[in-house]
């Protein structure tokens, strides 16, 4: 099953758990996603509280799209000023 983590048997990543870390819009949310997998949520509170996170972006696309912007944003905020220490969700917009 470690294929599932890094590809296919015939070496394809899409949709492998390093494809998905891949496609995370900044740094800090591929080292979130990844802490996630090393720790996965125990309460079942927890692990329904993401669900209804998840859900609430699946049923409105439209949302997800522009938080996806918004962060891409950010990204490409933080690669044009390495130095800078932060950059606000405000900035990015």
């Amino acid at each position: 099953l470690i294929a599932d983590w890094i590809g296919t048997q015939e070496g394809e990543r899409k949709h492998s758990i390093l494809w998905v870390i891949d496609q995370t819009a900044t740094g800090p949310g591929a080292r979130l996603l990844a802490s996630n997998l090393h720790a996965p949520l125990l309460s079942r509170s927890e692990i329904n509280q993401r669900l209804d996170a998840v859900e609430f972006f699946v049923q409105r696309p439209a949302v997800l799209d522009s938080m996806r912007t918004v962060l891409s944003r950010i990204r490409r905020s933080q690669a044009a000023e390495p130095s800078s220490p932060t950059i606000t969700l405000r900035s990015a917009c």
